[in-house]
């Protein structure tokens, strides 16, 4: 058999490909070995993890040392809420970079999710939008004798900005003034769940004669969707959330949480919650709806926090008027603690929660009970306080509608703190 001939320099053009090939090999072989990730196999398993940095420090070559395996599982960049990011990780990943210069920290990540109770969602999609009506939780807040609301099916938008970090916000919806968004999951701030869309109206539906309206009618509302489909999340997502409000401070003032997780493994969430408060935003969260105290949920118990209850109300009236109504399947008694609301001293506001009606996707309106209802009621409260008070700064916001709340002791409610019913009707 004849032997092909290999011109010399050919044979040393191979020769260098060979070379180049194998030092490639050893400079990623050396890669894993500074991240001691040598030995990792592909199949150990991983959980999301938050790695902080010194304020001076970079992240960027930390990122790039974990090789392209673990490169491809950073989730999040964080530049405002803290210095860092987020990423998938095995533990000796975890472990590795806790050691590494300018490393603060490597915290496990925590779980989020929305803070319903139960829910009794009747959609409205009917080919043209119903007559404007005003739910009974605006009614019970006193928003419709309030002049800053001034609910007069004249619409004049509320020149306040609001985050409704949540699952995403219908922006197409003709009773809601959606004016931008961040998607943290999802590809898209459009609400794939409904619960956000649903506090979006609670604070802000428009006063233009279709549907509801807000506590503060038309207010501008920022869709900041953190959590899946299936209303659960990782505080990562929402630190990233947070992280866009940080951004937009100036214009955006309150961000709006009706979502809960445990107290543990929340350092990742305390951090950008701070951040958030540090930039001048009122952060107002959920109480939660497991019928336990405030003290050991996230974020309703960190502190500068306003912390919402839920008040069972059938009728917008006061009075224990409307005797006993039903919440999904639970009897409750008009003027009641909620029998689903977390209680106890963390709580700064009790505002109505039971069968709130709002706005849904899809042009719908639908009723749901939880202290996520009761959290927006709050927030469009805070959003009347900065309309007449633009400068007013997280602190001063809490003391005032602490201040104008109703002074209330709704039956059920025995726990021996009585916080304040949400008033504005002087706002």
């Amino acid at each position: 058999m004849s032997q092909a001939r290999v011109h010399p320099s050919h044979r040393n053009s191979v020769t260098a490909r060979r070379a180049l090939t194998a030092l490639a090999m050893i400079s990623v072989t050396l890669v894993w070995s500074i991240a001691g990730q040598s030995s990792v196999s592909s199949a150990e398993p991983t959980a999301r993890y938050a790695v902080f940095f010194d304020e001076d420090s970079t992240p960027d070559a930390a990122v790039r040392s974990l090789g392209a395996r673990a490169l491809s599982r950073v989730r999040q960049r964080y530049r405002r809420v803290w210095n860092g990011f987020a990423a998938d990780l095995t533990a000796a990943e975890a472990d590795s970079l806790q050691h590494r210069p300018g490393v603060r920290a490597v915290v496990r990540d925590g779980r989020a999710r929305i803070a319903d109770g139960p829910v009794s969602v009747r959609a409205v999609r009917a080919p043209r939008q119903p007559a404007q009506s005003i739910p009974t939780g605006v009614a019970r807040c006193g928003a419709r004798l309030s002049a800053t609301a001034r609910i007069n099916k004249i619409e004049d938008p509320m020149p306040v900005d609001v985050a409704i970090v949540d699952t995403g916000v219908d922006a197409s919806h003709p009773d809601l003034n959606v004016v931008g968004g961040f998607a943290a999951v999802g590809g898209t701030f459009a609400d794939g769940n409904g619960h956000g869309t649903h506090i979006a109206g609670i604070v802000g539906a428009r006063d233009n004669r279709i549907g509801v309206v807000g506590v503060a009618p038309g207010a501008r509302l920022w869709a900041v969707r953190v959590l899946g489909d299936d209303g659960t999340g990782f505080y990562t997502d929402i630190a990233a959330g947070l992280e866009f409000v940080v951004e937009r401070s100036d214009t955006i003032r309150i961000a709006n949480l009706s979502l809960t997780g445990d107290l543990a493994d929340s350092e990742v969430l305390r951090a950008a919650v701070q951040a958030c408060q540090a930039a001048g935003v009122t952060v107002i969260a959920a109480a939660g709806n497991t019928r336990q105290d405030v003290a050991g949920i996230a974020p309703a118990s960190f502190e500068g926090v306003i912390a919402v209850s839920a008040l069972a109300d059938k009728n917008g009236k006061g009075g224990k008027s409307a005797g006993i109504f039903r919440v999904g399947a639970t009897p409750e008694k008009d003027e009641s603690f909620a029998y689903f609301s977390n209680f106890g001293a963390g709580i700064a506001l009790m505002a109505p929660g039971c069968s709130i009606k709002s706005t849904l996707p899809g042009g719908g309106y639908g009723s749901i009970s939880g202290t996520s209802q009761s959290t927006a009621h709050v927030s469009g409260a805070a959003a009347l306080y900065l309309k007449t008070h633009p400068g007013a700064m997280p602190a001063e916001i809490r003391a005032a509608l602490v201040a104008a709340g109703d002074a209330f002791s709704p039956m059920d409610d025995t726990d021996g703190f009585r916080e304040p019913l949400l008033n504005v009707s002087t706002f």
